[in-house]
């Protein structure tokens, strides 16, 4: 497939940083050992795929910068995903005057908290990458909790709450 107007989708540049002491101490056969291991990882992530102006497309954010996906027509009539620094080309352009009306912003107290207990404020981890090599372990137990409000009860019945996805 030919794409136009990009030529990555996602860039995430980490750095760790590992350190640790360990001190023996004993006499003839009696020893004992204390240690302390520590390691700290700084993740960047300055390129990456999401929906900006909610036309069902993604964009592309690079470096601070929105690339807007729009599709156009080849002459053998072929969609072409075509990615330019102006939402105008989508089908949902921003338009942005400079100021922010306040005025329309009137955040109802009642609905704001209805809103943030049907869908808590909390981030998924969408991409883990280990420090080092090893093997982890990941237990517990998964529950499906029944949606407040109106929901699709069809699919509800047949979801079990989990999806997983690994790699090696």
């Amino acid at each position: 497939m030919r794409i136009v107007g990009v030529s990555g989708f996602s860039k995430i540049t980490s750095s760790t940083h590992n350190g640790g002491a360990k001190a023996t101490v004993g006499y003839q056969l009696f020893t004992a050992e204390v240690g302390v291991d520590f390691s700290s990882t700084k993740t960047k992530t300055t390129e990456y795929l999401s929906d900006i102006n909610g036309d069902g497309l993604v964009d592309l954010v690079f470096n601070k910068k929105v690339y807007f996906n729009h599709i156009e027509f080849d002459k053998q009539g072929k969609a072409i995903p075509v990615f330019t620094l102006s939402s105008a080309d989508t089908p949902s352009p921003i338009i942005y005057s400079g100021k922010i009306d306040a005025s329309v912003i009137k955040i109802d107290p009642a609905e704001q908290e209805e809103l943030i207990k049907s869908s808590p404020m909390e981030d998924m981890v969408r991409v883990w990458q280990a420090p080092k090599d090893g093997i982890i372990s990941i237990s517990g137990t998964v529950s499906l909790i029944t949606p407040i409000g109106e929901y699709d009860t069809d699919e509800y019945a047949h979801a079990d709450g989990v999806r997983s996805h690994s790699e090696r």
